[in-house]
């Protein structure tokens, strides 16, 4: 009310939040996520890391792209360690050789509408020699 019989309304300061953004939105790895994977040199190359694409606070934010990226959050350089298969978003890879021992650590960059993206935590594969061994022995034979 005011001093001349009027009155006036207030409303707001009001803030509309559309689409997939921080502001109002969280994301989170997944509770399946797998940080560690180990192989063994000459192992299959194929679906060698599975990916749970990370969970979002509301269901409509839906995950549009994934690609690997360094352990420090960088984009991948140099030769390819992992490869994407089927469309995106990526969730299983391929490793691109098990020929050598070693560890490559690795990250999952996970891109949602908007251009808001979430960063996985550190993941790694290790090829590694095979502590099992097949040994057989030619049948005997008589003279």
């Amino acid at each position: 009310m005011t001093a001349t019989g009027g009155s006036s309304e207030f409303f707001g300061p009001y803030v509309l939040n559309v689409g997939c953004n921080s502001a109002f939105i969280t994301y989170a790895d997944n509770s399946n996520f797998v940080t560690s994977v180990a192989k063994s040199v000459g192992a299959s190359t194929s679906s060698a890391y599975t990916f749970q694409l990370p969970t979002a606070t509301q269901s409509y934010c839906s995950p549009q792209s994934t690609e690997i990226v360094k352990s420090d959050s960088t984009t991948w350089s140099g030769d390819a360690k992992l490869t994407g298969t089927g469309s995106q978003p990526k969730t299983v890879f391929d490793l691109v050789s098990t020929a050598n021992l070693e560890t490559i650590s690795f990250k999952v960059k996970t891109t949602y509408p908007g251009s808001f993206t979430h960063t996985s935590a550190t993941a790694s594969i290790t090829i590694s020699c095979s502590n099992s061994f097949d040994i057989s022995a030619a049948a005997a034979t008589s003279p």
